[in-house]
Parts: C-alpha cells; sequence; structure tokens
C-alpha cells in the first residue's frame, strides 16, 4: 500500500538518523576515555585529593555529556523538521499516484507548525528533547556511580575505565566469570536508538494525520495497520484493521480509544488514512464514477495489488492480523502470492535525501535504565 511504502522510506531516514548519533555517542565515548586515562585520580596517595580531583573531572565529564545530549537533541529536532516537510510531500504524492488522480492537497507548512511538530510531539507523554535531556541525566549518574565506586575499592584508571566502556573482551570474559560488566556506553546507545526510531516515526506519523485533517473532503478517518509477525504487541494485534473517525479520533465500530501516533516504544505499526465510500465521493468527483470506485477499491485493497507486510512475505491489505495468524496456526500458506507492490515515486523525501547542503542534516532495542 502506498502508506506502508511511505513509511518504509521514513524508516530508512531514521535508519541514517540513528547511525549519526550513534556515531555522537562513539565520539563521546573516546573523549570520556581520553579524559580519564589523563585524569591521575588513581595515582593520589591521600583520599581528600583523590575526591577532590575526581569532583573536578565529574563536574567537566558533566558539562561534556550535557553538550553531545543537546548536540544530539538540535540534530534531532532539525532533521524531523526536514523529514515532516519532504515525507508529507511525498505521502500526498504516493497515495495520488495510487489514486490516479491529484485528489489529496499537500500541507503548506510553515517554520512555525515545523517547529511545534518536530519540538511538541509527545512519545510516551514527553517530548523528544525531554527524552534526551533524561538520558544525559542518567548518563551523568551512571558515570559518576561508576568512578565513586571504582575509587572506593582503590582501583586503577584502566579498571575504572571498563566500568563505563568495556571492551568485548572484558564484557565476553565477565560473562563467563558469572560477573556481568553494566555497560552505561552500550545501553546509551541502545536508548539512543529506541529513542531515534520512536520519536521519528511517531513525529512523522502525526505529521500525516495532520495531512489526513488536511483532506477531510476526501479522508473520513483513520485505521491502524500493524506489521504482521511474531513480534508485534498483543496491544497492536488488538488494534489492527480498527478505524477511527476524523476529527476527534471516534472508534468506527469499535470501543477501543485511539492510541495515539505510536502505541509504544518502538512501534513499527502505520496509520492508514480511511476514505469516504464510493457512494460518499460519487457527486464529489464529478461525475467521474470511475475514478469514484477506484477510491473505494484504494481503500479495500480490491485493485489486486494492494498488499501490506507480514513475516512470510507480502499479502493481501485486506488481511487483518488475526486472520494472518488463523492463517499460519491452519497451515493456510504464506501470503496471497501478489508480486511485490510497484515502486511509486517519492520526490519530497528522495529530493531531501539527496539535496546538497553545507550542513549535516541530523536525518532497536528495548529501553534500558542506564
Amino acid at each position: 500500500m502506498a502508506v506502508k511504502a511511505h513509511e518504509r522510506d521514513v524508516q530508512r531516514v531514521e535508519t541514517l538518523f540513528n547511525r549519526e548519533v550513534i556515531k555522537l555517542l562513539e565520539r563521546l565515548k573516546k573523549e570520556l576515555v581520553r579524559d580519564l586515562a589523563n585524569s591521575m585520580i588513581d595515582q593520589t596517595t591521600r583520599t581528600d585529593w583523590q575526591w577532590a580531583r575526581l569532583r573536578a573531572f565529574l563536574n567537566a565529564t558533566n558539562d561534556k555529556i550535557d553538550k553531545y545530549y543537546g548536540d544530539i537533541s538540535n540534530y534531532m529536532h532539525d532533521g524531523v523538521k526536514g523529514l515532516v516537510e519532504a515525507g508529507s510531500d511525498g505521502l500526498v504524492s504516493r497515495i495520488n499516484h495510487a489514486l490516479g488522480k491529484d485528489q489529496l492537497l499537500p500541507v503548506n507548512w510553515t517554520d512555525e507548525t515545523l517547529n511545534r511538530i518536530a519540538g511538541d510531539t509527545l512519545t510516551n507523554g514527553s517530548t523528544a528533547a525531554e527524552w534526551w535531556s533524561r538520558q544525559s541525566e542518567a548518563f551523568k549518574n551512571s558515570t559518576g556511580d561508576a568512578l565513586r565506586m571504582g575509587l572506593m575499592k582503590g582501583e586503577t584508571v584502566a579498571e575504572m575505565t571498563r566500568r563505563i566502556a568495556p571492551s568485548v573482551v572484558d564484557t565476553v570474559n565477565a560473562a563467563k566469570e558469572g560477573k556481568p560488566i553494566k555497560d552505561i556506553i552500550g545501553t546509551a546507545k541502545r536508548n539512543a536508538e529506541a529513542i531515534v526510531r520512536t520519536t521519528t516515526l511517531t513525529t512523522m506519523r502525526e505529521a500525516n494525520m495532520d495531512v489526513y485533517k488536511a483532506n477531510a473532503d476526501v479522508v473520513k478517518g483513520v485505521q491502524w495497520c500493524a506489521t504482521l509477525d511474531d513480534r508485534t504487541t498483543d496491544l497492536c494485534q488488538k488494534l489492527d484493521g480498527k478505524v477511527w473517525l476524523l476529527p476527534d479520533y471516534e472508534p468506527d465500530g469499535h470501543d477501543e480509544p485511539f492510541p495515539g501516533a505510536s502505541a509504544h516504544w518502538n512501534c513499527r505499526s502505520a496509520i492508514l488514512p480511511a476514505l469516504k465510500s464510493w457512494e460518499e465521493l460519487a457527486e464529489e468527483a464529478g461525475g467521474d464514477a470511475e475514478w469514484a470506485k477506484k477510491m473505494d477499491e484504494f481503500q479495500e485493497g480490491a485493485d489486486g495489488g494492494a498488499q501490506r507486510a507480514s513475516k512470510d512475505g507480502t499479502v493481501d491489505a485486506a488481511v487483518t492480523y488475526e486472520e494472518w495468524l488463523e492463517g499460519k496456526m491452519g497451515g493456510a500458506g504464506n501470503g496471497s502470492g501478489l508480486p511485490d507492490e510497484t515502486p511509486t515515486p517519492n520526490p519530497g523525501l528522495g529530493n531531501w535525501l539527496k539535496r546538497p547542503s553545507g550542513k549535516r542534516w541530523m536525518p532497536t532495542a528495548r529501553f534500558e535504565s542506564s
């Protein structure tokens, strides 16, 4: 389906974002290891000197951690702004291509609106900037605790370094001894990946819903579309295929409340437009009954080409998670045998990714506590 293809495009951009964020955390790691090696906090004999030196080191380290996470937050804000502007145009282009007619209109984004979408969208109750700030605090607390514990035990700088950024060999050996090491940098990376993925997809879906609302003459609601595999959460399984009517997201034929742009961390579900029926659009189509019928086919997946992804390959777009699971349990085969979706142009996203710029665009894992 056009929207699922658009979602895959956004996931590719999210992968680029993650790559850049991990690079920044790697750079932070190298600076912390270098600074710790030069700190000489293990080379004094008087305890009060050691603690004073450690306090000075931690103050400088905390400033550095705040700076890096501030850079990451700004990077993601700017990147998501660009993605929303280009990605929403790409979504409209894909849907119009599938319809064979320029029926949906793009949103005319202003800088103020883009800042609102990128900065104010809530993911699990907090903005992206708030999540990055919390990660900075968690990183500082974990680093401080590790170094204070190491100093109390009389460890060398090399031993304290392993508390913050253990090597692969350190991790393997500790596991063999039954004494796993708490990898502070590793936890920070995994949490960063979860935040990048979830906040990027959540913000883009919020923008998509703004597009749907702006085209209320064609779009009557939104429909939940879960990924068909055994990693799909119980919540997304339950929501799959359900429709909520715009503008207030009232349940249509069920009593499940709308979960928002993402149902949980690392949510892979897509939010599709629920289009008005042939009968509802026939009059608006200006007598073009064939095109109005195509609108129904686009919505219902009856044109022979609309599909959705599953663990076993593509299946018909109308298949719900419950039907897919029943088919697997009953040995009903793997999907519909339909060919892969014919690629449709997404010029907005493509041009955004390729455009030259002197500025680097700031274009999974469980969420862990550091």
